[in-house]
């Protein structure tokens, strides 16, 4: 076998392969499929698929500065993403997630979370137990 047979062979494999990695993972990116073995996707996948519950430090603070429930729902949707630097996943035997968001439009800056287990079924629950609002909102509240 020549040479030029041999190089063209290996370019129609590389082609080849290239095409089907292409339309195996990434034309399928819209659905979430490719990028959702991530860890932090995982992780939001989680947190956004489970019960969230306050606790009274939480709601204090949502209620000082004005923002609701729904408005922290929001940014754990659409805004939120794990800083795994911060969280505490090792040490407990519940994972403390600290999640930040680097929007401004939203008022809160930061969640800090623990995932729960409830009863012998290993349901979850979210538990948010903290909040930090971005500093350009009033700090009357500390």
């Amino acid at each position: 076998m020549s040479f030029q047979r041999r190089l063209f062979l290996f370019i129609a494999g590389i082609l080849l392969g290239a095409i089907v990695v292409y339309f195996s993972l990434v034309a399928n990116k819209s659905d979430g499929y490719f990028s959702d073995w991530l860890p932090s996707n995982r992780v939001l996948i989680k947190v956004r698929s489970t019960p969230v519950v306050f606790t009274d430090e939480a709601n204090t603070q949502l209620a000082c500065y004005g923002v609701t429930t729904n408005d922290v729902l929001i940014v754990l949707k659409d805004y939120a993403e794990v800083d795994f630097s911060k969280s505490n996943v090792h040490d407990q035997s519940y994972p403390e997630y600290y999640l930040q968001t680097n929007n401004t439009a939203t008022k809160i800056q930061t969640v800090y979370l623990k995932m729960e287990n409830i009863g012998a079924e290993k349901t979850h629950r979210v538990i948010i137990q903290k909040l930090t609002f971005h500093p350009t909102l009033s700090t009357a509240c500390l």
